[in-house]
């Protein structure tokens, strides 16, 4: 019996000028990418920003790699980020400190031996529907999470303290301070495992497998998508969620997000750090097929 995912569905919008998202899809893998810049402005690469050309790069590169199932994800990966981290130093000229180097977070599943693995290193949100109804959501890393969290309970503090909103808050020096200490703990023994040009959080990446006759449909989705769930409450249970995204385009999913962005330009009623952040998905149903 041969497993295929079916009635494909994919999306990749920008919140910005600039999308740092990728997406792919096909019947064996799909995967997502959000690209993040480094700690500082400046770029080495021909795209618009280089967590831009991160994430698009490594779309390239694994939506031929994973087509090799005789090699374990993480051993695609180890070559890939090789190839990728050669080519930012040449295009660089020069050694880059690793605070300038942009990550991204990486979701992927895989068709494999009767099995669908998944691969995961940030915060991107993966949901697997099993034939019992059941949905196993597997999301970013913890530490990542209190990190936002205390972020975001400090924009609060400093727009409560000071009567202003808190998208003003998120501007001010005490803010910009803490992200680049929170960004500054990834792939660190005390922080969080990242996709970056190191390789080195490949080895501490979320790692799962799933019978495939046990599978109805599976999504993967960057934060700026899944938000329509864990920060705007749209969809209010895993189920409903799963529904929608199976009923519905994820364009028309994404119009429906953006209309409840387009109320709160203050970030007031939904404390967050963009007005809209990119958006990349991908959803498929399992389908046992004679071929």
């Amino acid at each position: 019996m041969v497993f295929k995912m079916t009635n494909r569905k994919a999306v990749c919008q920008a919140g910005r000028l600039h999308n740092e998202d990728a997406c792919y899809i096909c019947d064996k893998f799909a995967f997502v990418i959000d690209g993040a810049r480094g700690l500082y402005k400046e770029k080495f690469t021909p795209a618009e920003t280089d967590a831009q050309w991160l994430a698009q790069r490594t779309a390239e590169l694994l939506s031929e790699a994973l087509c090799d199932n005789d090699k374990e994800i993480q051993d695609i990966l180890i070559d890939v980020t090789d190839k990728i981290y050669k080519e930012y130093l040449e295009q660089a000229g020069r050694e880059v400190g690793e605070d300038m180097h942009p990550s991204a977070a990486l979701h992927i599943l895989r068709v494999r031996h009767g099995k669908m693995e998944f691969f995961g290193l940030g915060d991107c949100l993966t949901m697997v529907e099993k034939i019992d109804g059941t949905i196993v959501m597997i999301g970013g890393h913890p530490f990542h999470q209190y990190l936002d969290d205390r972020t975001i309970d400090l924009m609060v503090e400093i727009s409560q303290k000071n009567g202003i909103s808190i998208r003003e808050a998120f501007l001010s020096d005490e803010v910009v301070a803490l992200l680049r200490e929170n960004r500054s703990y990834k792939n660190k023994e005390d922080g969080y495992p990242i996709y970056d040009l190191t390789g080195r959080g490949l080895n501490k990446a979320k790692y799962a497998s799933f019978d495939l006759d046990e599978i109805v449909s599976v999504a993967i989705m960057s934060d700026g998508f899944s938000e329509m769930f864990s920060v705007y409450g749209i969809y209010k249970t895993p189920e409903e969620f799963m529904k929608a995204l199976k009923s519905k385009s994820l364009e028309e999913l994404l119009r429906k997000q953006c209309d409840v962005q387009d109320t709160d330009m203050d970030f007031n009623r939904w404390p967050r750090f963009k007005h809209r952040d990119d958006s990349a998905a991908v959803f498929a149903c399992v389908m046992r097929c004679d071929d």
